[in-house]
C-alpha cells in the first residue's frame, strides 16, 4: 500500500489498519522487537499518521493487544449478569467462567505470548497500562466470585481475591502452554475436554473441599 493510497483512507480505517498492522509485527516480533517504524512501514503510512492515532508505542499496544483482550474478559462479566435472575448451577457457572477466559487468551494468544517472558519484554510505560488493566479485570471478578460466594455458600468471602488469582492463573498457563504441558495437541483437538478438567479441578478448589462423589473428581 502506498501512503497515497492510505492518505485516502478515513481516519477510522488508518487506525484500525495501524491495529491489525501492530498486531502482526507484535506477535512476529515481540513487543521490543517491533518499533514504531516497522508498523508505519508494514502499514504504508507516515509516521505523522501513527502519532496522531496513538502517542506512543505504550498507547498502540495498549490499543491493539490489550483492548481486544478486555473485550473477552468483559463478556464474561456480561454472561455472569445474563444468569443472575435465574442462577446457573454450580458446575455451569465455573464453565462459563473458565471457557470464557480459555478461549478469549486462545484467541489472542500469539500476541500475548511475548508477555509471558516477563516485564522485560515491555517499557515501563506499558508494563504500568498492563497492570492496571489486569487489576481492574481482577476487581470485577472479585466482586462478582463475592456475590456467588454469599448467594451459594461457597466459602467466606475472605481470600476471595488470591482464590481467583490463582484459578485464573490456572487458566492463563494452560492457555498459554498447553503445547507443553497437555498430552500432544488435546489443547487443540479437543478443547472441551481442557475446559471440562479444568472446571472439575475450579469446584473442588472453591469450595475448598472435595465433592461429595470422589468418582466425579478431576480426570
Amino acid at each position: 500500500m502506498t501512503a497515497e493510497r492510505a492518505s485516502r483512507r478515513s481516519s477510522d480505517e488508518l487506525r484500525e489498519l495501524l491495529l491489525e498492522t501492530a498486531r502482526r509485527e507484535y506477535a512476529e516480533k515481540g513487543y521490543a522487537g517491533a518499533s514504531n517504524r516497522d508498523v508505519v512501514r508494514a502499514a504504508g503510512v507516515t509516521s505523522s499518521v501513527l502519532y496522531r492515532h496513538f502517542p506512543s508505542k505504550a498507547d498502540l499496544f495498549a490499543e491493539a493487544v490489550l483492548a481486544p483482550f478486555v473485550r473477552g474478559f468483559e463478556q464474561n462479566g456480561l454472561d455472569w449478569l445474563d444468569q443472575l435472575a435465574e442462577p446457573l448451577d454450580d458446575e455451569a457457572l465455573m464453565r462459563q467462567f473458565i471457557r470464557d477466559i480459555y478461549l478469549n487468551i486462545r484467541e489472542h494468544r500469539n500476541v500475548l505470548e511475548p508477555l509471558m517472558l516477563g516485564p522485560g519484554e515491555l517499557s515501563t510505560a506499558a508494563v504500568a497500562q498492563l497492570k492496571a488493566v489486569v487489576e481492574r479485570l481482577f476487581k470485577q471478578l472479585r466482586f462478582m466470585t463475592e456475590l456467588e460466594a454469599r448467594r451459594r455458600g461457597w466459602f467466606s468471602e475472605e481470600g476471595a481475591d488470591m482464590v481467583i488469582r490463582m484459578l485464573v492463573g490456572m487458566v492463563m498457563g494452560i492457555s498459554a502452554f498447553g503445547w507443553l504441558i497437555l498430552p500432544d495437541g488435546e489443547d487443540e483437538s479437543d478443547p472441551e475436554a481442557v475446559i471440562d478438567n479444568m472446571v472439575k479441578i475450579g469446584l473442588w478448589g472453591i469450595a475448598r473441599h472435595p465433592p461429595a462423589d470422589r468418582g466425579d473428581g478431576p480426570r
